[in-house]
C-alpha cells in the first residue's frame, strides 16, 4: 500500500522522488516500484541520483523470484556503496559483492534469463559500461 506523503512527482519536476521509510528487508518495503518481467528474457535498466540518499538509505533494482536477487546504492557514513545480494534458499541474505563508489547518478541493470531460470545483475557510473 502505498504511504501518499513518502513520494512525489512535483517536488522535482521529471522525477519520481521516493522518500525513504525503515523496513526490516527489502520484500517489506514500502512505495516500491514493480514491473513483471517480460520473457522468456529480459533487461531492465534504471538510473538513480543517489545524491540525497542519507546514512543507512538504501536504494535498487530486484527481481523478485525466489530466491530474489537486489543490486543498489547504500549510503553507509560518508560513503556510497554498490551492493549485490542474494537470497539462498535458506532464507538468509548473503552479501556478493560491495565496491564504493563516487558517483552522483548511478545505472542499476537486471537481465532475466527465464530459459536458464539466471539472472544477471550488474551497474553503471557512465550509463554505458555495466
Amino acid at each position: 500500500m502505498p504511504v501518499k506523503d513518502k513520494w512525489s512527482l512535483t517536488q522535482r519536476p521529471g522525477f519520481l522522488r521516493l522518500h525513504s521509510m525503515a523496513a526490516p528487508d527489502f520484500l517489506a518495503a514500502r512505495n516500491t516500484l514493480t514491473q513483471r518481467a517480460m520473457g522468456p528474457q529480459s533487461t531492465a535498466t534504471v538510473v538513480l541520483d543517489v545524491a540525497g540518499l542519507k546514512p543507512g538509505d538504501a536504494a535498487g533494482l530486484a527481481l523478485l523470484t525466489r530466491p530474489y536477487g537486489w543490486i543498489g546504492v547504500e549510503r553507509r557514513g560518508d560513503a556510497l556503496y554498490v551492493t549485490r545480494f542474494d537470497e539462498q534458499l535458506n532464507g538468509k541474505l548473503s552479501e556478493m559483492r560491495s565496491k564504493l563508489v563516487h558517483a552522483k547518478r548511478v545505472w542499476l541493470r537486471a537481465e532475466c534469463d527465464f530459459f536458464s531460470e539466471r539472472q544477471f545483475l550488474s551497474y553503471s557510473t557512465d550509463g554505458i559500461e555495466f
